[in-house]
């Protein structure tokens, strides 16, 4: 009896042991030939069912998502002409005096020169950065539009039932165990890069790198 009881033991330790998968892997991007770990970021893994299902709870918030960013985009337009126009103003402005001060033989006001200098050179700052935003936001459309917008369908953190996760450590590294070797998915995220990417039942190593990240349409991404 007793020999039966260990060897039901060791079988049931077996089992558990066989169903459980640990994944290891390294967080880092590349910069010409230089490799930048990246430190201090959590990778999570929940099941692909979990994840399908905020995928379809997601699908409904598209169209409110798309206007939404449309009106961000037509606001920051109508601010970019506003600036456009009162830099032509400023400049005419400019020019006509400085026109009338050769004609007078006047040196003019070089306190008045730099402020509307200032005032151009400002307001062609702002342009500069609204467009940079203008531009994001378009692909940001554009990828929710194909369904691989990483930002929007990323696994908030406050979704985290079932969820396994780690952080990575100073080299970039990270290990997770799972209790079970079903399918599911690996998320993580650093400053506007995003991975979502698929594990299957006998993935081992896991690199998460500018190859891989959401929107390379790569054979392991769940955003295609």
């Amino acid at each position: 009896m007793r020999y039966i009881k260990s060897s039901l033991l060791l079988v049931s330790s077996i089992f558990l042991f066989g169903c459980s998968q640990k994944i290891e892997g390294e967080a880092f991007l590349k910069k010409g030939d230089t490799v930048i770990p990246l430190a201090d970021i959590e990778v999570r893994v929940v099941s692909l069912e979990k994840f399908k299902s905020h995928i379809k709870s997601k699908q409904n918030d598209i169209d409110s998502e798309l206007l939404k960013i449309n009106s961000k985009i037509k606001s920051l337009e109508e601010i970019n002409l506003k600036l456009d126009v009162s830099n032509k103003k400023v400049l005419e402005a400019w020019r006509k005096a400085l026109i009338a001060r050769i004609d007078s033989n006047s040196f003019g006001n070089p306190f008045l020169d730099g402020q509307a200098q200032k005032s151009v050179s400002d307001g062609e700052v702002t342009i500069a950065m609204n467009n940079k935003i203008i531009e994001d936001n378009k692909k940001e459309m554009e990828l929710l539009k194909s369904g691989r917008n990483g930002k929007f369908f990323y696994l908030p953190n406050d979704n985290q039932e079932g969820a396994i996760s780690a952080r990575t450590q100073s080299n970039g590294k990270f290990e997770i165990t799972l209790k079970s070797s079903k399918e599911s998915v690996l998320l993580a995220k650093h400053n506007d890069k995003y991975w979502l990417i698929k594990l299957g039942k006998d993935d081992k190593i896991i690199n998460l790198t500018d190859s891989n990240e959401n929107g390379m349409n790569c054979e392991v991404c769940v955003l295609k």
